[in-house]
């Protein structure tokens, strides 16, 4: 118990450890935000593919490209599967961009992303 002058301060415990609390905010927020950042380049990285893979389906123009459209609706619907695996949520009515029997094979499946990639 600190004294000043014969009278009891109570105020400079306080003090000392708003400081300390003050770093450890600090510091927590600091390692928030760099998470943030990490997971927001992992899914600009993701959708940089899924483009690209897009574009490149474009281009054929052999008897693959029957397929074409098929390959462009799970590609749309990848990230949709992926945002919602890393959300911890299931919701086969998101997935606008398939077919019923193709929803029926996302239901399927344990992993809706892997779902997805697998019919790829």
């Amino acid at each position: 118990v600190l004294k000043v002058h014969g009278s009891l301060n109570l105020n400079v415990p306080f003090q000392l450890s708003g400081g300390i609390l003050g770093i450890l905010l600090a510091f927590r927020t600091s390692q928030s935000y760099q998470r943030f950042w990490q997971g927001r380049e992992v899914w600009a990285k993701v959708i940089n593919q899924v483009r690209s893979f897009a574009r490149c389906l474009c281009y054929l123009d052999s008897p693959v490209s029957m397929g074409r459209d098929a390959y462009m609706r799970w590609l749309k619907t990848f990230p949709v599967c992926l945002m919602q695996h890393v959300q911890g949520e299931r919701d086969p009515s998101a997935l606008i961009y398939l077919l019923p029997h193709e929803r029926r094979i996302i239901d399927s499946g344990n992993s809706m992303p892997l779902a997805c990639t697998l019919a790829l």
